[in-house]
């Protein structure tokens, strides 16, 4: 077995209501065997429940979420959630302050509404899914993108083939 690659980071994980319950577990269970203490930071503190039922306790709510100084990545799934989290502002306003300090945010899926409803993607391409794009355009009146987990460059509703291209653009 390797070193673990996160030993020592703090990761924050955005989740509310109706989340994508792989969206939220998968990853979440990948970043915690890499090594990373992951804090699960909820609309509340209350127990939630995935799109298909799975129960999530958040570690904490919005409101007493570690601030980005003590957080290295931030990750933001998808589901029906994103369209509640980016209604909160103490949410919202993490998503700046970690972007502000240049830490790294990655969104899965739908969860690319909460960067774009934080002002954060104005002059950033990325992927995501295609059917966010018309809440998010209502949203910002800009084209939905938002971050590749790794990347940080690639383009909204495209084929695979498009988004490998651009994702090799400089």
């Amino acid at each position: 077995m390797g070193a673990l690659r996160l030993q020592g980071k703090t990761i924050g994980y955005l989740v509310g209501p109706e989340v994508e319950d792989l969206e939220y577990w998968v990853p979440l269970m990948r970043l915690r065997e890499e090594g990373g203490r992951v804090i699960s930071i909820g609309i509340t503190n209350q127990i939630l429940h995935g799109k298909h039922g799975l129960e999530i306790q958040p570690d904490v709510c919005a409101e007493e979420a570690p601030s980005a100084d003590g957080l290295a990545g931030l990750v933001i799934p998808g589901g029906w959630a994103p369209d509640k989290m980016r209604r909160n502002p103490h949410m919202l306003q993490l998503v700046r302050d970690m972007d502000a300090q240049g830490k790294i945010i990655g969104s899965i899926c739908h969860g690319g509404w909460v960067p774009i409803s934080a002002g954060i993607m104005r002059g950033h391409k990325a992927t995501g899914w295609r059917r966010a794009e018309p809440g998010a355009v209502l949203q910002t009146k800009q084209k939905s993108i938002i971050f590749d987990l790794y990347k940080r460059i690639a383009l909204i509703g495209v084929s695979n083939k498009e988004s490998t291209k651009a994702m090799n653009m400089k």
